[in-house]
């Protein structure tokens, strides 16, 4: 798990423990949510929640996979950083454990992923925190893939 630093304090759903009620049965899409069932997410809660006592926020989620991104990139180009056109080639194919499960990059290297209905729900360990709730959204690339002008 990464590490953390408190300079930047995220909004996380336990913070937020008034108002439930407003909160339980919302909607919002999300490409990561607490229930997908990968072998790194399940680490990635299980780890978390035994840290910190609750279920992490998606903004958590997204910083903490950077760091496996990267490494994996580094190590698939032979382990030097320096070499920057197998790292490139690397971090393009997105070959690693995410958090939110295998994936791919556009053109434009902007993720084309699998995005979840997610709905608040109460929490055990916490106020509430996001579930998904019905149907994925499959390979949604972002409206700008066409604009991608640079040469490969």
């Amino acid at each position: 798990m990464t590490r953390r630093y408190r300079a930047y304090r995220h909004r996380d759903p336990c913070r937020f423990t008034a108002k439930i009620a407003a909160v339980l049965g919302t909607g919002s899409a999300d490409c990561w949510s607490p229930d997908i069932d990968t072998p790194a997410n399940k680490r990635f809660i299980a780890d978390f929640h035994a840290k910190y006592g609750q279920v992490p926020s998606n903004y958590v989620a997204a910083a903490d996979d950077a760091i496996p991104y990267l490494k994996a990139a580094v190590e698939q180009a032979g382990g030097d950083i320096a070499a920057t056109d197998a790292v490139r080639a690397a971090l393009a194919k997105a070959d690693y454990d995410s958090v939110r499960g295998r994936y791919k990059l556009g053109r434009n290297r902007f993720p084309i992923d699998r995005y979840r209905s997610l709905e608040g729900a109460a929490e055990v360990s916490c106020a509430w925190s996001l579930r998904s709730d019905g149907p994925q959204m499959h390979g949604l690339a972002d409206p700008y893939v066409d604009d991608y002008r640079n040469p490969d």
